[in-house]
């Protein structure tokens, strides 16, 4: 039996004097790695971890993580990986929810948990006692607990095993192109599955891994030229977006020899630009957290169709029928998945894990999960992908339920019941919550609460009161976008057009009348409380360089010290200087 550690412990000896990890101005090898990761254990073990513990995780984007994590597999124990930056609430529950015996970290907070062990340095990591444990383990045990958005308005931790993780490193990788001569950066949240694929099947692999630091992750120009650095890139299709909009000339990616899109479904024109502007293999991955990282891939270097090509050695694709039964072929059907991807399922949810995680008299390699995708399956035996069968939807890279969100909302006060959705204008999707209510809702004090709750990018953009939800003729609720926002479609599509421009053009007239009192309305309000995402705010600061034919100093990309209307103002007022008064800007 083989296991995610020992492979990383192979790679490490085959390896020993290459770089490892790569963190600012730092170079860790595999050999420093390595004596990091042992002092880890020995520093675990001591304080109690041992066979099958659940030890959760939340610690800054460092080396140290990564060690702690490979740490704890070597100790034949499960992480559970929880984004420091998370909402304190929602990293309670999911502490609370794995039940986890320990908790990593570097700072207590109130956190609720058995034991909490606080990071060590590494001098007193040095004085731990080497302690011989024989743990008997099999290939099926969980490794890891990764949450995913669940429709009970919690996430819900998904069972991976070893034997899912060793399966994609032994039989995708080598189909994919990912050896030891390659580098990749890390840049998804710890608390998303595709870090498994950054970080760990990485070093398992022998490759360098960029880790993208807490600074670089909030600013997207600092993020591109960290990922200009490696050959190999993993992303989401909306990150890549998010990218051109500071990138416009897509050095991020012209040069990389490999490029993976994965976590939702890839657009053509992402596809064709890539191949405009470099000469990469390009790879789309397909599978939900359920079933291990992808289950399925396809190569569409040499083609314009895109589609999620076939499944990973040792894990099978099925299209099922609205009686779970298999469809035939070529009919359009429910994305069902089998072999070794399949996770053990959810943390704390029997109910929900033998609704979806089903047996089929008729499919014989285990139990299958049932994906809520709907696609169908092609002569050659590839699959295609074409939409989702429920509430559950990809914004931003990430997969969440509606009603996650929903559920949130409907306990703020004087909320009755509320519909999310998603509202496509101006080419980019957007996170819109419509709720009724008898009495006056405070849309911004909603903005914060949620935000209390739940992760930035399961935040609304946009909030819309409504007479009514809309239901289907069955009876249940209708999320159709489209027919949510006919009703409002003139206030919306001004507001969405608008609520880029008016803001530029009214910082237009305050510069240019070289007058405050134009803009009484908003002006001191925070950008991210007029409903800008993480996009939309990249967009309107790439419009106002534009208009004033100025570059912002890299810092501005955070929002922080210009977060508001009247200090953008200010700022800008200060880089046009002189040029302020010239005929080209007094309209």
């Amino acid at each position: 039996m083989t296991f995610i550690d020992d492979l990383f412990f192979k790679a490490a000896e085959l390896n020993y004097d290459k770089i490892a990890l790569k963190y600012g101005d730092k170079d860790i090898s595999y050999r420093s790695l390595t004596k990091l990761v042992n002092d880890y254990a020995d520093w675990l073990s001591n304080s109690g971890v041992r066979n099958g513990s659940i030890v959760a995780v939340i610690l800054p984007r460092t080396p140290e993580v990564v060690a702690v994590l490979l740490a704890i597999l070597k100790l034949c124990a499960i992480f559970v990986p929880v984004d420091k930056n998370y909402p304190f609430a929602l990293k309670q529950y999911m502490v609370s929810d794995s039940e986890c015996r320990f908790l990593v970290t570097d700072s207590p907070e109130k956190y609720v948990c058995p034991k909490i062990l606080l990071l060590n340095d590494l001098a007193e990591l040095n004085q731990a006692k080497r302690l011989i444990i024989q743990n008997k383990r099999t290939a099926s045990d969980p490794a890891y607990h990764i949450y995913t958005s669940g429709s009970t308005g919690n996430p819900k931790g998904v069972k991976i095993k070893h034997e899912s993780v060793v399966n994609l490193i032994n039989n995708a990788a080598p189909l994919t192109g990912m050896t030891f001569t390659r580098s990749i950066p890390f840049i998804s949240s710890i608390s998303f599955d595709m870090m498994v694929h950054e970080l760990v099947i990485s070093l398992c692999l022998g490759m360098t891994v960029f880790i993208a630091t807490e600074h670089e992750i909030k600013n997207p120009r600092f993020l591109a030229r960290l990922i200009s650095r490696a050959d190999t890139l993993l992303l989401t299709p909306s990150r890549f977006r998010q990218l051109l909009l500071v990138d416009k000339k897509g050095s991020f990616f012209k040069d990389k020899q490999y490029i993976y899109f994965g976590g939702e479904a890839l657009s053509q024109d992402i596809l064709l630009l890539c191949k405009d502007k470099s000469k990469a293999k390009i790879f789309n991955l397909y599978g939900p957290s359920e079933t291990t990282l992808f289950a399925a891939y396809a190569d569409l270097t040499y083609t314009n169709e895109i589609s999620i090509g076939m499944p990973v050695s040792g894990v099978f694709l099925h299209i099922l029928d609205d009686d779970l039964e298999l469809a035939d072929e070529g009919t359009m059907g429910q994305i069902a998945i089998s072999g070794a991807g399949v996770g053990l399922g959810y943390a704390n949810s029997p109910e929900l894990s033998r609704k979806l995680f089903i047996e089929n008299k008729n499919i014989t390699e285990g139990a299958i999960f049932l994906t809520g995708d709907i696609g169908w399956k092609r002569s050659d035996g590839s699959y295609m992908y074409e939409g989702r069968k429920d509430s559950q939807v990809k914004y931003l890279g990430y997969r969440i339920e509606l009603q996650e969100i929903e559920s949130k909302a409907n306990l703020f006060r004087n909320i009755d019941e509320s519909i999310c959705s998603i509202i496509n204008e101006l080419d980019n999707p957007i996170l819109a919550l419509f709720y009724t209510a008898e009495y006056n809702v405070n849309q911004n004090e909603l903005r914060t609460y949620l935000s209390s709750q739940l992760p930035d990018y399961m935040i609304p953009s946009f909030y819309q009161k409504i007479k009514e939800i809309p239901i289907t003729n069955n009876g249940k609720i209708n999320r159709n976008g489209e027919l949510l926002a006919k009703s409002i479609v003139k206030e919306k599509k001004m507001m969405a057009k608008e609520k880029y421009r008016k803001i530029v053009e009214r910082l237009i007239v305050e510069i240019c009348s070289e007058s405050q009192d134009l803009i009484t309305q908003g002006k001191e309000k925070l950008i991210d409380e007029l409903g800008f995402d993480s996009i939309g705010i990249m967009r309107l600061i790439v419009m106002v360089e534009d208009r004033f034919n100025i570059s912002f100093d890299d810092e501005m990309m955070l929002i922080t010290s210009v977060n508001t209307v009247s200090s953008l103002t200010d700022l800008v007022y200060s880089l046009v200087g002189k040029q302020m008064k010239s005929s080209k800007y007094r309209g």
